[in-house]
């Protein structure tokens, strides 16, 4: 199985230093939302003042003051009982009391001895440092020391904060005593600046989830950054947290459904009330006053290598100035585009982080279990690290199942490529297949014909995808029965089997 997966990461065709650099460049046009909290700033100093709410706990001291009859001033320390000891009045619990309370309530107590002439006051000195489990999608997770008073976002910013990556803003937990005694959303914070008060006790553990569901949001924006979702969300929620530049009056967005990518054109006012899904890419746009866009051309025709055409032109006005030569295939342009290419990267980085996430966030039942999955886990990291440096093409299919386009009504883009493929008789198969080969058409035949030139499938090969490139750019899901034509790849996928079906589906629509 290992080898199985390093073979198909290595049929990956990777550039690797300009590969990472454009990557990176990506990684910075879309951070997670809040990727720049927990920089330090929280971690370097304890939250020194006491809340209102702060609620007494054994080894917190406490001043004690009293004049008039009685003059008496000492600090005390609450001890493990959660009492504290006052000349000629005694022990007196004080744990539970709140820091808001705390005079009234000891002044209370010394009434019941001191009925008058004596004067009291009490404040909370300090309290004593504890202890905070940080866990789960953190970058250092750890045991880190602080004050009870300090928020969960000091602790955080201990464990160097959330892994941008995997790490979940939107959920995250405070556990004592193995229950759920609070849940916070950091953006709550970012946006609002609430985040609620909770002490901490000595032991809490601090639970950073792994993200899921996540949006990326592009363009005319202040916040270009990718936002966390539960299912969905609407258009007019997402605009409120991208903070959009006023001139915005328009909106693409990028859908990745059953295996296919759609994009949808929207004004403001129909993007308010859209239905946004997890894993949706949105651009926001302003008009832009253009004139002219440069396309770039390359194949089986005679003419210049680029045009400069009117900003409305449509791909039927560029094909009436070229001149196609006789080994052009007339019916097969292949359009490349600079924004879907930047948008199938952004997806496909999208992909890559929910599957890891899912395959780092399921738990193992048995030490034999627990073997396997490290197993699976090592392959699945390999594979997946290698699979975010691939460059995706941003091919656009311009046909339909019978080969038809209307090319008078797709607009182009400025910088599209587009390429005009030369007629073959030539049939390619590669894969899971013994001896992959190119092989002389024949319109009577099968896959299953160009399966057996090529040494016929390796064990290890799923009939149940085989998928086949055609000239125009599309893929189609086939079997051995499928007929195919001249110039068409044919594809053998590999058998993917892990423990977690989930995982072998979500592998395979990787792939």
């Amino acid at each position: 199985m290992a080898n199985d997966i390093s073979n198909i990461s290595q049929g990956i065709d990777v550039q690797e230093k300009e590969s990472v650099s454009k990557i990176e460049a990506l990684s910075d046009e879309i951070q997670p939302f809040g990727a720049n909290l927990f920089q330090g700033n929280f971690a370097n100093k304890d939250f020194v003042g006491f809340v209102d709410d702060y609620i007494i706990v054994p080894d917190d001291t406490i001043n004690i003051n009293m004049w008039g009859a009685v003059n008496y001033s000492e600090t005390l320390k609450v001890d493990p009982r959660g009492n504290i000891f006052i000349p000629e009045i005694g022990a007196v619990s004080v744990s539970g009391i709140k820091n808001k309370d705390l005079n009234k309530y000891l002044k209370s107590r010394v009434r019941k001895i001191y009925h008058s002439n004596v004067n009291f006051y009490a404040t909370l000195d300090s309290t004593r440092k504890i202890k905070i489990f940080v866990t789960g999608f953190v970058n250092m997770p750890g045991l880190y020391e602080g004050m009870p008073s300090n928020s969960i976002i000091y602790y955080i910013d201990k464990a160097k904060g959330i892994n941008l990556e995997q790490g979940s803003f939107t959920t995250i937990d405070v556990i004592r005593n193995d229950k759920i005694v609070k849940k916070i959303n950091l953006y709550d914070f970012i946006l609002e600046g609430k985040l609620g008060y909770l002490q901490l006790h000595q032991g809490d553990v601090i639970r950073v989830h792994p993200k899921k569901n996540i949006i990326s949001v592009l363009g005319d924006v202040r916040n270009k950054n990718q936002f966390e979702i539960k299912n969905k969300i609407s258009g007019k929620e997402v605009i409120e947290l991208s903070n959009i530049n006023s001139t915005v009056n328009y909106v693409t967005l990028t859908r990745s459904s059953d295996k296919k990518i759609k994009n949808y054109n929207l004004d403001i006012k129909e993007f308010s009330n859209f239905t946004i899904l997890a894993s949706d890419v949105i651009e926001f746009n302003s008009n832009k006053k253009i004139s002219n866009i440069k396309i770039s051309l390359d194949g089986e025709y005679e003419g210049p290598k680029t045009y400069i055409l009117d900003y409305d032109a449509t791909l039927k006005d560029l094909v009436d100035k070229i001149k196609l030569n006789n080994l052009a295939v007339e019916d097969s342009f292949v359009l490349y585009r600079k924004s879907v290419e930047k948008k199938q990267k952004i997806m496909l980085i999208n992909t890559l982080d929910m599957l890891e996430n899912q395959l780092l966030s399921q738990t193992s039942i048995s030490e034999a279990d627990a073997k396997i999955r490290a197993e699976e886990v090592a392959i699945l990291e390999k594979f997946i690290n290698k699979a975010k440096l691939k460059e995706p093409q941003g091919l656009v299919t311009l046909y339909d199942d019978d080969n038809h386009a209307n090319l008078g009504e797709f607009y182009l883009e400025d910088q599209d490529r587009i390429y005009i493929p030369k007629k073959t008789n030539l049939v390619s198969t590669f894969g899971q297949v013994a001896m992959p080969s190119v092989v002389s058409y024949n319109k009577r035949k099968k896959i299953k014909y160009y399966v057996k030139a090529s040494g016929g499938l390796l064990n290890n090969a799923d009939e149940d995808h085989i998928y086949v490139r055609q000239q125009n750019g599309r893929i189609v899901k086939a079997s051995l029965s499928f007929r195919v034509k001249a110039g068409d790849e044919i594809i053998v996928m590999p058998k993917i089997k892990f423990k977690t079906l989930q995982l072998s589906k979500d592998l395979i629509d990787v792939i």
